[in-house]
């Protein structure tokens, strides 16, 4: 349940016990700007960021990769295709937009 920053002031005790049971969103004017979570959800992101310290991008990717593979999990991918570079182009003069 997104909470306003005014509603979670007034109710915070509503709050905390929702944040006990799933992390709650506090939003200003549509934009998430906090999130309360329970002491299990804290511990929990506390023993994983423990676990992945260190780890890389390419490694996470990798773990990704693996996750998926043994899950028999495909990202379906559109076909590469060529677009025009607006940097390349060149303008009405006849010079490139790009100095070179």
């Amino acid at each position: 349940m997104p909470w306003k920053i005014a509603d979670a002031k007034q109710k915070l005790s509503e709050l905390l016990r929702h944040a006990a049971e799933e992390p709650q969103e506090i939003s200003n004017r549509e934009r998430v700007v906090a999130l309360v979570l329970g002491e299990k959800d804290m511990r929990d992101f506390l023993q994983w960021r423990a676990a992945h310290r260190g780890e890389s991008l390419a490694g996470a990717l990798a773990e990704a990769q693996r996750i998926c593979a043994e899950d028999g999990y495909a990202l379906p991918l559109e076909p590469r295709r060529d677009r025009v570079n607006a940097v390349l182009q060149v303008n009405d003069v006849g010079r490139h937009k790009r100095r070179q």
